[in-house]
């Protein structure tokens, strides 16, 4: 029988891959009728190219992608106050990789498209029926409604997943109230800087500088307007995609209901802080794959749901020591930084958690 995935983002693809490379059928979903142009999540961690060798994916994700080597913090006035080294790390992968999830997306697409199985688009999720043994799920489709009937139910769609809503699950957290501004341009820097920046400004805004193309830069503020943060000698040039949004942290309680499964931010969304969100669910992707594959869903839950809190603590964690306003908070926060997290011991348990291999 069909294992049915609601919601062709990158989990939902890595787990379509991942289900198909270990033989099961898959049929793959989404509303969109085509991928989004956008380049959304844009860090890639040694977990996940890890998790995508075994199809294919990590070769073709690094082939396109700019190795980040290191993470530079500096405070209000630019000053750096310490490089973490990623290469420290003790893995084949010692680097975060950047690259727009529409890229992502687009490879990952590729891959499943080798196993045989291709998106259908321009289908929208609309309720379920389930019980002990098969789930059934009644979707939208432009020819009508087609009842697709399913071994498992895959929830891989969104924060404002329908399934969820459609389950009734309680999704349990906060909404922070700033208001966040991503920019991706192209910036011109005669005085130099690395690839990935963070510089802790006054009044507790963040923000953060990463480098996904040549010459193309992604910049990330928790106020209005990324771009008025920029140092005065940065030259901005083409901008290509600039948005707003909030943030949240929330989780379900449950991963599991019956033959429902959620992954994703179907079933955790957290701070950006640590790049772990996408991720995240591409772990939580391959994880319910092998699960699936050795008979052990019921298992899913009692895995990944620890795992997801604890990515919620460790990025809200990060972001609280980022926006710190308190003048005393913000020098004592300072002084850790420089002198306590420039050692190579601490670099290494912190750079193992952005990571995902700790």
């Amino acid at each position: 029988m069909v294992i049915l995935i609601i919601g062709a983002g990158p989990a939902g693809l890595s787990h379509a891959i991942e289900l198909s490379r270990l033989g099961h059928k898959v049929r793959i979903i989404d509303k969109a009728l085509e991928a989004s142009p956008y380049s959304k999540a844009i860090v890639i961690n040694p977990r996940t190219l890890h998790l995508l060798e075994a199809s294919g994916a990590t070769v073709k994700l690094l082939a396109e992608g700019i190795k980040l080597p290191s993470l530079c913090m500096h405070d209000s006035n630019g000053k750096l106050l310490v490089k973490v080294q990623l290469d420290l790390l003790k893995d084949r992968y010692p680097f975060m990789l950047a690259l727009s999830q529409c890229i992502t997306e687009r490879i990952l697409t590729e891959i499943l498209a080798g196993f045989g199985v291709q998106i259908e688009r321009g289908k929208e999720f609309i309720g379920l029926q389930q019980n002990t043994h098969s789930i059934v799920a009644e979707i939208n489709t432009p020819l009508g409604i087609e009842s697709i009937a399913a071994e498992y139910l895959i929830a891989a769609d969104g924060a404002h997943s329908a399934v969820r809503h459609t389950l009734n699950v309680g999704f349990s957290g906060v909404a922070f109230d700033d208001h966040w501004n991503l920019a991706d341009l192209m910036i011109d820097w005669p005085a130099g800087f690395s690839d990935s920046n963070i510089y802790m400004l006054k009044e507790g805004v963040v923000l953060l500088i990463i480098k996904i193309a040549k010459g193309r830069f992604r910049v990330i503020t928790n106020v209005p307007n990324a771009l008025q943060y920029l140092p005065k000698e940065a030259k901005i040039g083409e901008i290509f995609w600039q948005s707003d949004f909030k943030v949240s942290c929330r989780q379900v309680s449950d991963y599991r209901v019956g033959r429902v499964c959620l992954m994703g931010d179907a079933a955790h969304i957290h701070s950006p802080a640590g790049g772990r969100g996408m991720n995240l669910g591409i772990e939580d992707a391959c994880v319910l794959a092998d699960l699936i594959d050795k008979g052990q869903v019921d298992r899913y839950n009692s895995m990944r749901h620890p795992v997801g809190k604890k990515v919620i603590e460790f990025t809200n964690g990060l972001f609280k020591t980022a926006t710190l306003q308190n003048p005393w908070a913000c020098f004592l926060r300072n002084i850790v930084l420089k002198h306590i997290v420039s050692h190579k011991w601490i670099q290494r348990r912190l750079i193992k958690k952005i990571a995902g291999l700790a």
